[in-house]
């Protein structure tokens, strides 16, 4: 049934708006269904929020891990390199010792003008290979500053030693210089770098 329902204003009316009017059931059943929406939303971005979460930190663990697999394998390359460095310097520093490439009269000379000469020390004996004691007697011979000093030296041809081994003997005491010892010398420190200094 119909009822028709007059309403004075006292003023104009400028606009009307009809609301529909329901029931109480209805309006709390409907928030209840947006309510339920709303939760079942949340649970499933938090769900997605902590998958992430847990691939972001498989992600940095399997990050670590490949960083120090990479680490060790640097180490390992960084030693194998150095080693096949000091091989292939061995290799062509003992060749040029054996073709008699390396004169040792520097060394000599070095020797006799870092303290044995000078003062009154006769008897100064330098020993060295016998395919090198030519070589190393013409090439001091050639020296002014020693022209004067050659009468106190006395070399000798010592068949024990390798070529370009150096063996200076006075009252002082005994200097010896071997190639192949440095050189092996060199290569410890050089294996100490390459290990960060804690050697090999």
């Amino acid at each position: 049934m119909r009822q028709n329902l007059t309403l004075a204003f006292d003023r104009p009316v400028r606009s009307i708006a009809i609301h529909r009017v329901g029931t109480a059931a209805q309006d709390h059943s409907a928030a209840a269904e947006r309510l339920a929406g709303v939760r079942e939303r949340m649970q499933r971005e938090d769900a997605t929020q902590r998958a992430l979460a847990d691939t972001v930190g498989e992600l940095r663990r399997a990050l670590n891990q490949v960083s120090a697999r990479v680490d060790e394998n640097l180490q390992s390359v960084t030693a194998l390199a150095t080693e096949l460095g000091l091989a292939i310097a061995k290799e062509v520093v003992g060749e040029g010792v054996a073709d008699g490439l390396l004169d040792p009269s520097s060394v000599v000379l070095r020797c006799l003008r870092d303290g044995v000469l000078g003062g009154s020390r006769p008897d100064i004996r330098i020993e060295l290979c016998p395919e090198d004691l030519n070589m190393v007697v013409s090439a001091l011979g050639s020296h002014p500053d020693l022209a004067s000093e050659m009468g106190q030296l006395e070399f000798v041809a010592n068949p024990a030693l390798g070529r370009s081994c150096v063996e200076v003997t006075t009252e002082s005491g005994r200097l010896s210089y071997d190639p192949e010892e440095v050189l092996r010398r060199i290569c410890d420190e050089v294996r100490k770098e390459a290990c960060g200094g804690s050697g090999a």
